[in-house]
């Protein structure tokens, strides 16, 4: 990664993550991801310092929360051995936050992530669908 994509991606205020994919050969699926690079703002949501994130995988180190749940790989597995953008909607309950989920494959296993707080939006959507006329 350049060094401006670098800083652009490290000085963030919407949590990123870049992630390496981790193949189950025999099913074709993903089994978990190696974290290659963390923002601050995507340490902050996890509640992870940066140096205890990196390199590791995703299962080891992430709240059990962001993923037991949801099926990473059911959502991903489309784009993951091959290039593309997905946008999905995720609940994460640690922080009771929505978040719109931004992730680009631009080489097939490695997945870049970005979290856009959808929260505000979530319950403003809430309250309008409760509103009679």
């Amino acid at each position: 990664m350049s060094d401006f994509y670098q800083q652009a991606f490290m000085n963030s205020l919407l949590p990123k993550v870049f992630c390496e994919a981790k193949i189950d050969e025999t099913h074709q699926s993903i089994t978990d991801f190696k974290i290659l690079s963390v923002n601050k703002a995507f340490a902050t949501l996890v509640g992870i310092s940066i140096p205890a994130l990196e390199n590791n995988y995703a299962k080891q180190v992430l709240p059990e929360a962001l993923y037991k749940n949801f099926n990473w790989s059911f959502y991903f597995s489309d784009i993951i051995t091959q290039t593309g953008s997905k946008i999905i909607e995720l609940f994460v309950p640690h922080v009771d936050k929505w978040y719109q989920v931004e992730a680009t494959v631009d080489q097939p296993l490695f997945i870049a992530v970005t979290y856009t707080d959808v929260t505000k939006q979530k319950k403003d959507n809430s309250l309008l669908q409760h509103v009679t006329v």
